[in-house]
């Protein structure tokens, strides 16, 4: 018997993850899905999982898999980015608000600012330096 669950050992971040998993899916081809759920204390869906990953990709897909989103819905597109970047490079005095509503551009005026950072089209608003106060007439009192 086991003497950790799957779920501990996937927690504590273990080094060879992968041939615990190896191990996962040579006992559920051999006894079975339910037989190796019971035996490694995970659920059956965790053992379908990697087995059903390893009959389809072998030992590589047994390794953690990217849970980065594939596509960004609100993304805009690049003819309408390369178009923001054109306006904006040939009227630099325009900001993202003014760009929108004179162009009506189909991006809201933070799309149109995030599109101009990106590019390096914006600088940063520059700051007042202000004088550090000096003591010398309240001294001399």
């Amino acid at each position: 018997m086991i003497q950790y669950t799957y779920w501990e050992v996937y927690q504590q971040g273990m080094k060879d993850l992968i041939t615990l998993r190896l191990h996962l899916v040579r006992y559920a081809l051999h006894h079975g899905v339910s037989a190796a759920a019971r035996e490694f204390a995970t659920t059956r869906k965790t053992v379908r999982k990697w087995r059903d990953r390893y009959q389809a990709d072998g030992r590589a897909g047994l390794q953690d898999r990217s849970r980065a989103p594939h596509a960004c819905p609100h993304r805009l597109d690049a003819a309408v980015e390369a178009q923001i970047i054109t306006l904006r490079q040939a009227y630099p005095y325009m900001g993202p608000w003014r760009l929108q509503t004179t162009f009506a551009l189909p991006a809201s005026h933070g799309a149109i600012y995030r599109v101009l950072q990106e590019a390096g089209l914006i600088t940063p608003r520059k700051r007042k330096k202000r004088q550090q106060r000096t003591l010398r007439a309240v001294k001399q009192r």
